[in-house]
């Protein structure tokens, strides 16, 4: 039986302010799923109730809807004068999740901002099209992704004119 892995790993430059705002979010999201539960209240009353800004709003509702913790790691950094906010999965690196967290970051502190990230997706052996990856792009108010098979799809058919046969 083959494993299926998700992995990602990235970084954006933030201050001490943001970072002290970023941990505070991610510790009411760690509260979010049990709070749901124990309270017996929906996600968004959880989110009023808990004061979930309303810039990470989308996080929390989907994390509330997804009834799981936090999926991702999210690491402070200090080098030097300089403070970096570290995104990671190993195994369950969770796209949606890491791109609803940056979309929260950027509406509250950068709105005309982006963060561009990727991932890749692993098998513990080797099977037809379980290698493969994919490329995000956030911004304050919608993220997009795609997958690196969709992405060098477009690029054939509109640079070289090539029908791809396979999916």
């Amino acid at each position: 039986m083959a494993n299926y892995f998700v992995h990602g790993s990235f970084t954006f430059p933030i201050n001490a302010k943001q970072m002290t705002w970023l941990r505070k979010l991610i510790r009411q999201l760690d509260a979010l799923p049990d709070y749901i539960a124990e309270a017996e209240v929906t996600p968004e009353q959880a989110c009023y109730q808990l004061k979930v800004p309303k810039e990470a709003l989308r996080l929390a509702m989907y994390i509330g809807a997804e009834s799981t913790a936090v999926h991702n790691e999210y690491i402070f950094v200090k080098d030097g004068r300089k403070h970096y906010c570290h995104v990671l999965g190993d195994e369950q690196f969770d796209v949606e999740e890491a791109a609803h967290f940056c979309s929260a970051f950027l509406a509250k502190f950068k709105p005309k901002g982006a963060i561009i990230f990727t991932w890749a997706e692993t098998c513990s052996q080797t099977r037809p099209n379980s290698f493969s990856g994919g490329t995000a792009m956030a911004t304050a108010d919608r993220w997009v992704a795609a997958g690196a098979d969709a992405q060098l799809a477009y690029l054939h058919e509109k640079s070289v004119g090539l029908e791809v046969i396979n999916d």
